[in-house]
């Protein structure tokens, strides 16, 4: 019986565990910074990654992106390449990417009779869904700061200006995530091991008859097995997994190996296998 009880526990444990990690989408940022004078820094994407960090959004470690990355590739998605910046982030796992620039100027004059200057900061960025390689939204801001140092007045520029930003950005993800888990959201199933159409059609069923909160179900594709379709749900991802995995009285079952906030990879799996 104690058995039995640690086994409940440890599974409830785990399923908590794994809707807290899918609760927030995982983000990658990616920034081009340059501070007075052209040297490269990291003042916007580290102020951008504490703020996303403390308010419980899974960051993927920077410094492995950009060992691991192409300079033309982080340049296409720099400037604005929705889905060349997409595609980066399903590389590394995002479920949103974070990309914009960040730049610093210094005053041709000094102030007074001082050896200060006003260092002028903006930061733009904008926010995309990799599934769909979507614009989620865009956020910006600027700031000054008077200094005698071009770096140290650059940098805080740099600095004022991402603080600006950051509540725009807080607002766009709160509207979305509100909106997604709120109201009806399009969730993209995958699966495999598909091999008569007549699977495809009861795939179809059991996602519209069996599956609470579906209000449509189109299929995008079918190729080498592979047949993708676009559900409308009132679901998350993680609810409408575990609904499709305990459907019986099928000849197979529809097996989960994959999730994100809006997207299932599934493989079909025949009764007798």
């Amino acid at each position: 019986m104690k058995k039995h009880i640690l086994l409940i526990v440890s599974m409830l444990t785990l399923f908590i565990f794994n809707t807290a990690l899918i609760a927030k989408p995982r983000v990658m940022i990616l920034m081009d910074e340059k501070n007075v004078g052209g040297y490269s820094i990291n003042t916007a994407e580290t102020s951008i990654a504490n703020f996303l960090i403390n308010n419980e959004y899974p960051v993927i470690d920077t410094d492995l992106v950009k060992t691991n990355l192409k300079r033309d590739q982080a340049l296409q998605a720099m400037t604005g390449n929705t889905k060349a910046a997409a595609a980066l982030g399903l590389e590394f796992g995002a479920e949103i990417v974070i990309v914009g620039r960040a730049i610093s100027k210094g005053s041709a004059t000094f102030l007074g009779k001082t050896s200060m200057r006003t260092y002028q900061g903006t930061v733009s960025v904008k926010i995309i869904r990799t599934d769909t390689a979507s614009l989620i939204g865009t956020a910006g801001g600027s700031g000054s700061k008077p200094h005698v140092d071009d770096t140290a007045g650059g940098g805080e520029a740099i600095k004022i200006a991402t603080e600006k930003m950051l509540s725009q950005l807080q607002n766009i993800l709160n509207t979305r995530l509100n909106s997604s888990s709120n109201s009806s959201r399009t969730i993209k199933l995958v699966v495999g091991g598909v091999e008569q159409i007549w699977q495809l059609a009861a795939i179809r069923r059991i996602l519209k008859e069996k599956v609470e909160g579906t209000s449509s179900v189109t299929q995008r594709s079918f190729i080498s097995g592979v047949g993708t379709f676009e559900i409308k749900t009132t679901k998350e991802s993680q609810s409408f997994a575990e609904q499709i995995v305990m459907v019986n009285k099928e000849p197979f079952r529809i097996k989960v190996i994959g999730i994100t906030a809006n997207k299932l990879d599934a493989k079909l799996v025949m009764i007798d296998e």
